[in-house]
């Protein structure tokens, strides 16, 4: 919620498929029910923030956009995670 109570957003990190590669439908759920909450806030400008391609292709429609520098930042974010959480190769040496 911004400072001024006018803008709202929420966000989804949920993809389309579960880690055995079925469809989502408990996260597609979910995703359906993030959509329609704000609906019931008394607010100017309503985001939804979709961060996986495929959930996005899933539930987009016509009035729907993704800005197109967001895959490369969540690529980026993404590895940056992984390095982090990856252990060191060597004692003494940086991660990777």
């Amino acid at each position: 919620v911004s400072a001024d109570g006018k803008t709202i957003a929420t966000i989804s990190t949920s993809g389309s498929v579960t880690a055995t590669g079925k469809y989502a439908v408990g996260k597609m759920m979910k995703t359906r029910s993030d959509m329609y909450f704000p609906l019931l806030a008394d607010a100017e400008r309503r985001i939804v923030v979709l961060t996986e391609k495929d959930r996005f292709d899933q539930c987009a429609n016509s009035h729907m956009q993704r800005p197109f520098d967001l895959e490369a930042r969540l690529l980026a974010a993404r590895k940056k995670a992984s390095t982090e959480m990856t252990p060191p190769t060597e004692p003494g040496i940086g991660r990777g």
